[in-house]
């Protein structure tokens, strides 16, 4: 999928905290191919966030990096191709 397109980019904001998370069983993204979107729930991340857990932090940040590098490199084929 490709942002420049005319698809939008996969991005939300999830409060992880809320609890409509606590049984959420889905990935933070179908899409994402990082380690976090692969192999962990919502609720496990619910679960560690409100346990105060720091490997939570770890995880977001894993997810978070690669939706930037992601979306830098769609920006880069985007400048490439003329389209921005």
């Amino acid at each position: 999928k490709h942002i420049f397109d005319g698809q939008k980019l996969n991005y939300q904001i999830i409060e992880i905290g809320k609890g409509k998370y606590k049984e959420n069983k889905k990935s933070l993204d179908q899409y994402c191919q990082c380690e976090t979107c692969q192999n962990y729930s919502l609720a496990y991340l619910h679960h560690l966030y409100k346990s105060n857990e720091l490997l939570y932090y770890r995880l977001a940040t894993i997810h978070n990096l690669k939706f930037y590098l992601d979306f830098i490199k769609e920006v880069q084929e985007a400048i490439k191709k003329g389209k921005i």
